[in-house]
């Protein structure tokens, strides 16, 4: 039996409905209070440092509760669910963004619920189900929210109950951060033989490392004649190959290629045809396409006598959609019209950033760079030519588990 603590999440935020525009990235409580001025909190833990092959006995969330004296929930039930929406930003999630249903779009399976401890104490849930799913169907991302089972408030006769916990910003009590604990049981280690003189293979053999499945799985003898061709997410194929000849002693490495070596002779009679880098498979997706929450803005500012300077900008394609959505924004360090304007116009510029995002798992690209635009097609997100701008690269290397992911964070074009 095995053990991994993950301490503090990846990313966490409060949801706070009586300001539902408003972000709050660096905190994390629950509240239920009368007038639709609830709370909720929300956060992400990758969970792909667990082991290949691991079998999980058992997942802990944990949360310190510090406060809230005044409005204190103690005895409470908090419920954890499991957020159907995985593009959400730290920076930017609000109780109305991005989420189809405002406060969360999450599902009630597998929930856990626990109660909420006195001031001072570590608040628990068993997410066991939850966790295992994570690592079964969500690319190791255990991804809830937490809410009061009896939100608005008065039920146990006060208008007002919250508990504060310590988010990841936490600096002083870092021991104090979201901690989630998870046992396991290791896979069986394996051990490779690293001395062969020789090999022959008859029989029907098949080699299986980490999931990828090196055939054919009927072979009488260790002779190759044909058109074989080598499939891996990038395919390099021959072609218009009569007959292929290897002489030699190959080996099978053991992280799913077949290197042939100390060959005296080869030959190869054809053209052979090399296709990379063509098309790039999508392992796993995520995606959101919204309007941005504001299409014309004002930016005011002073200038060095006192008087009051304004610009403007104005996405008239967005505004033609949806109707204008106004905002206004004081910046009394900027001291003309026209620094004002520019102003205006990068913040609309941000916005549209976040008319379309998302997040993939793709085969590693080494050709891969920051602020390219990529066409994506995936018929099962209903995405087909759909252009993003590449805003974040994710690499994750686990030699142990032969894993190399590579995560793109998407954005609008």
């Amino acid at each position: 039996m095995a053990t991994l603590t993950l301490q503090s999440c990846d990313i966490d935020a409060a949801l706070r409905q009586a300001a539902p525009d408003t972000n709050f990235g660096t905190q994390l409580h629950v509240i239920s209070r009368d007038g639709d001025r609830n709370a909720r909190g929300v956060l992400q833990f990758d969970i792909s440092s667990l082991e290949s092959g691991s079998t999980i006995t058992g997942a802990t969330l944990y949360l310190f509760v510090y406060g809230h004296e005044s409005y204190p929930a103690a005895g409470r039930t908090y419920w954890v669910y499991r957020l159907t929406q995985y593009g959400w930003v730290e920076n930017t999630v609000t109780w109305n963004s991005p989420w189809s249903s405002p406060g969360g779009d999450y599902t009630e399976t597998d929930g856990a619920n626990a109660t909420v401890p006195e001031i001072g104490n570590w608040m628990s849930w068993n997410v066991l189900a939850l966790v295992q799913d994570a690592r079964d169907d969500r690319s190791d991302i255990f991804n809830v929210i937490i809410i009061d089972s009896q939100e608005d408030g008065y039920p146990g006769g006060q208008a007002l109950y919250r508990a504060d916990f310590y988010p990841k910003e936490e600096e002083t009590e870092t021991t104090l951060r979201p901690k989630l604990v998870i046992e396991y049981t290791p896979p069986p280690q394996i051990i490779y033989p690293v001395t062969i003189q020789s090999q022959e293979a008859v029989g029907s053999p098949t080699i299986e490392v980490e999931g990828i499945q090196i055939s054919p799985v009927t072979i009488p003898s260790a002779e190759a004649v044909g058109m074989p061709a080598l499939l891996y997410h990038q395919s390099i194929a021959t072609a218009t190959i009569p007959s292929a000849e290897a002489v030699g002693i190959p080996s099978i490495g053991v992280i799913g290629y077949i290197l042939p070596v100390t060959i005296p002779s080869q030959e190869v009679v054809g053209v052979p045809t090399i296709l990379k880098y063509v098309w790039h498979v999508i392992l796993d997706g995520n995606y959101i396409t919204e309007t941005p929450e504001t299409n014309r803005m004002f930016v005011i500012g002073r200038d060095d006598y006192g008087n009051p300077v304004w610009g403007e900008a104005h996405d008239s394609d967005e505004s033609g959609l949806v109707g204008e959505r106004l905002d206004f924004q004081q910046e009394l360090a900027i001291p003309s019209s026209s620094q004002a304007a520019a102003a205006a116009e990068a913040i609309l510029a941000k916005m549209r950033l976040t008319k379309a995002r998302g997040v993939i798992l793709i085969p590693p690209n080494c050709g891969q760079e920051l602020f390219d635009v990529v066409e994506l097609s995936d018929a099962g997100a209903n995405q087909e030519a759909v252009k993003f701008r590449v805003v974040g690269i994710r690499f994750e290397y686990q030699p142990r588990q032969a894993r190399y992911e590579h995560r793109l964070i998407l954005g609008a074009p």
